[in-house]
């Protein structure tokens, strides 16, 4: 009777442990493909950002970490910037 006792809390200790592991293990393994947007832009819609969005960047330096890098806004980092 006690083996079975000892058995049956071995067999509950383990499957515990196995699932802490497989959320260890998910928790270690994420990287940014998790996080991934796809969203398609038009020719339309890219040309309406160069004449109608863009301009009002062009003159303008990047900030990262509320610093500015001293180089200017390129067109992608732009677009990044007005989509988000």
């Amino acid at each position: 009777m006690f083996v079975s006792f000892l058995f049956t809390q071995l067999i509950f200790f383990l499957q515990q442990t196995s699932k802490l592991d497989a959320i260890k293990f998910d928790i270690k393994t994420i990287t940014a493909s998790d996080f991934t947007v796809e969203y398609e832009i038009s020719k339309e819609m890219y040309q309406d950002f160069e004449s109608n969005q863009y301009p009002m960047y062009q003159n303008q330096q990047e900030v990262i970490d509320n610093q500015p890098t001293g180089n200017m806004y390129s067109k992608g980092l732009a677009l990044k910037s007005y989509i988000t």
